[in-house]
């Protein structure tokens, strides 16, 4: 399975969609999307774009706290897993690791090895390295 194949699910509330996109989708599609690839074309086509730009930015920022080394391993999981829009079973089937390493990572008690972590951190072509400490 591709990463395109699978559908985006993030939550446009929780991701910080704008209330109205979110309305206007409400009443173009009868119903509350959470999947931007599923909207039917023509009045959602506006959304998709707005959508696709939100998970953007979401993506620009998780990579900024990258760079910034404010992400623990704990958390950068988490966020790719979110971003992903994918649920911790999901995630793992899609990123070829078992549910009990996402499970553990998330919750801060796993010992994952690197080509666990290398393959999780693959799909935001990031992967596992030294990264010097910071002093305090």
């Amino acid at each position: 399975m591709r990463f395109a194949q699978i559908p985006v699910t993030v939550d446009m509330a929780a991701e910080g969609v704008d209330d109205d996109i979110i309305q206007f989708c409400r009443q173009a599609c009868k119903r509350r999307p959470r999947n931007f690839r599923t909207l039917p074309e023509g009045p959602c086509a506006k959304i998709k774009s707005r959508f696709r730009a939100a998970l953007n930015e979401l993506r620009t920022r998780f990579y900024e706290r990258i760079e910034r080394h404010e992400l623990d391993l704990t958390t950068a999981v988490i966020e790719m897993r979110r971003i992903s829009g994918l649920t911790q079973a999901d995630f793992a089937a899609h990123r070829g690791v078992s549910l009990r390493v996402i499970q553990d990572i998330e919750c801060g008690v796993g010992n994952p090895t690197v080509e666990s972590l290398n393959r999780i951190a693959a799909i935001f072509g990031l992967e596992v390295a030294f990264v010097r400490k910071k002093r305090s």
